[in-house]
């Protein structure tokens, strides 16, 4: 059993994109922060988590083309925040080159 079926996504939500690169993806930013799968699902509000999860809405909705309520249900957030969140990102990567470089090291 993998992640995203531990977390109750149906796989027809998910359609035909390959689930084992998202779950690889999922493990990629939570191995570069320094948290586990668990602490990314938390409510948790740490910094670390909070950034994590931010750049993991983006590269799902933005680079993997899944849908935010995909994306949401994956995370257990919902979709307007999934989509906040991937909107926050794309501010940050106009202005900080850093930044910029960071999330497009996970993809």
């Amino acid at each position: 059993m993998n992640y995203i079926s531990r977390v109750g996504i149906d796989f027809k939500t998910v359609g035909s994109k390959d689930v084992s690169s998202t779950d690889a993806l999922i493990l990629r930013v939570c191995n570069h922060f320094g948290i586990s799968k668990a602490g990314l699902m938390s409510k948790n509000r740490i910094r670390a988590v909070m950034e994590a999860r931010t750049i993991l809405c983006y590269l799902l909705t933005q680079k993997k083309l899944l849908t935010s309520t995909a994306t949401g249900k994956m995370l257990d957030i919902s979709h307007a925040t999934v989509l906040h969140h991937a909107k926050k990102v794309i501010g940050f990567m106009l202005y900080d080159e850093d930044y910029k470089k960071t999330v497009n090291s996970f993809i």
